[in-house]
């Protein structure tokens, strides 16, 4: 009689779990068969291919980006054997800007253990702030365009590899820069005596 009582109790559970496996079946068949949809068969689609003249290609392109053009870099007068570069900025946050210069004196061209005094004027601005053709070439031009600015002092030794970094407008003492415009940014390098 227990054996009996066993095995009617096996045929339920199993009964329950052959109704669970038809559910978990019926669900999947209901699953795939919501994938598809009216529209997306593959007639529809050779329907497309053969009719190209309903197709137009339409490129966006924004207007205007919100990121540097290209970065402006003046070295005056031109110092030999040193590369000077402007590496991407860095957002600081929404509001500031690091922007970087690397040099890299590596042939001694002015035979001196004094090393080369550098003036360096780091700025950034919007490019509707600015008349279309603005290129500085001067820390003046930079200072009389009303943009932010800061300056820099460096002394550069034979065989140094250095990069400097200044957050605008944060350091500036003038202007504002909105990044969420279109921007640029650079660095003019002017060397002195002092």
């Amino acid at each position: 009689m227990k054996r009996v009582n066993i095995l009617i109790e096996i045929v339920f559970v199993m009964k329950h779990i052959a109704v669970m496996i038809m559910i978990i079946i019926g669900m999947a068949f209901v699953a795939v068969s919501g994938c598809t949809s009216p529209g997306s068969s593959g007639e529809d689609i050779v329907q497309a291919t053969e009719t190209p003249s309903d197709i137009t290609a339409t490129t966006i392109t924004p207007a205007t980006t919100p990121f540097p053009v290209e970065p402006i870099l003046s070295v005056t007068p031109k110092i030999y054997g040193v590369d000077f570069s402007l590496p991407d900025p860095i957002l600081a946050d929404m509001q500031n800007l690091e922007v970087l210069l690397h040099y890299n004196y590596r042939i001694n061209y002015f035979d001196t253990d004094k090393g080369v005094k550098l003036y360096i004027t780091f700025f950034a601005y919007n490019l509707d702030d600015v008349p279309v053709d603005f290129s500085p070439v001067t820390s003046d031009d930079v200072k009389s365009a009303g943009i932010p600015y800061k300056t820099r002092r460096d002394t550069m030794y034979f065989l140094n590899e250095k990069t400097i970094t200044v957050t605008l407008p944060g350091e500036s003492s003038q202007g504002t820069l909105d990044l969420l415009r279109p921007y640029n940014y650079g660095a003019i390098v002017e060397w002195t005596e002092n």
